[in-house]
């Protein structure tokens, strides 16, 4: 079993872009710890405490038990040593071998800014004399989701085949957060665009649903059967 990291920006993005791979990871056993770098807040509908009630009924809906928020600034979150560290020591204490965070093809700067604290992150948690809890660690490969802030069309690395209870347990997930996707206005129809894009990436994989990711290097394999 392997042992991930879901970053996301906010609380939400993390079901939004990668809930339903994360509730099929947890199922088949692997460790999964999701981190968020902001609380989310100030939004128009929403507090911060009603967030965190928000979050752990979507951990619920997933099967996260190991979530942490960083508390760095909404809106206006910036690429800087203190939120590196911050997330470094994370990956130190969970020992991550596979990454998932935003893609950095994204028009939300706290999206942009979440990637590349990520890549930064990355660099400490490997250093050796470094003044940071916990052994070093050298975190293993690093992918990218993908939210719905994109300035381009996508072409995915690969599409993770996704059945219909995760699938289900997602749009669950998403609608945990009432603040955002029930009482705002602004995002009504959250779920039938999830579900189209979920519907339309399955297809390019012969699936009902899919959730792509985008690898900045080849994917090596060691069976044939992982290109079937």
């Amino acid at each position: 079993m392997a042992r991930i990291m879901v970053i996301g920006a906010h609380p939400d993005d993390i079901e939004i872009g990668v809930g339903a791979t994360v509730a099929k990871l947890i199922a088949e056993g692997h460790e999964v710890t999701a981190v968020d770098i902001t609380d989310g807040e100030p939004t128009p509908q929403g507090t911060r405490e009603l967030r965190q009630k928000e979050t752990a009924r979507a951990n619920e809906i997933l099967g996260i038990t190991d979530r942490v928020c960083l508390e760095e600034p909404n809106r206006i979150l910036q690429d800087t040593p203190e939120a590196r560290t911050k997330l470094a020591i994370e990956m130190r204490r969970t020992r991550p071998e596979i990454i998932f965070t935003h893609s950095e093809q994204d028009v939300h700067p706290d999206h942009v800014a979440c990637f590349a604290i990520t890549r930064g992150a990355i660099l400490l948690s490997r250093i050796h004399k470094i003044d940071l809890p916990h052994e070093p660690w050298r975190p293993g490969r690093l992918y990218f989701y993908f939210s719905y802030h994109l300035r381009q069309v996508y072409t995915p690395s690969f599409v993770m085949r996704v059945e219909p209870e995760f699938f289900e347990k997602k749009i669950k997930s998403i609608l945990a957060y009432e603040s955002q996707f029930v009482f705002n206005k602004d995002n009504e129809g959250i779920e039938a665009l999830v579900e189209r894009r979920l519907r339309e990436n399955g297809r390019l994989v012969y699936s009902e649903f899919g959730e792509p990711f985008a690898s900045e290097e080849p994917i090596g394999i060691n069976r044939l059967q992982d290109l079937m």
